[in-house]
């Protein structure tokens, strides 16, 4: 079963004179932890949401975005290692 994790907070901040996105995500140790959004997309008619930790980060967190019935958006692990792959690799098709 894939997991949820709620978006608890989606602000502006001021970043080097640009608004980024941030989105506070509660971990599974129950901290607050604030990612940048990188961007969002869509691929094989499912929306996927990419974020990091701050701009020097190499590492980027990819999920599905889905929407429950009451409307608000959540994030869901892709656990599946081929939907992985292609979501990854088309996410870096992105920037060329």
């Amino acid at each position: 079963m894939d997991e949820k994790k709620d978006i608890e907070q989606v602000e502006e901040d001021e970043y080097e004179g640009l608004e980024q996105e941030t989105i506070t995500l509660i971990n599974d140790q129950g901290e607050e932890v604030s990612l940048l959004v990188d961007c969002e997309f869509e691929f094989e008619g499912k929306d996927y949401i990419v974020l990091y930790e701050d701009e020097e980060s190499d590492d980027a967190f990819i999920y599905r975005l889905e929407t429950d019935e009451n409307g608000e958006d959540y994030l869901v692990d892709i656990e599946d290692d081929d939907e992985f792959d292609k979501v990854t690799e088309f996410y870096q098709g992105l920037d060329e």
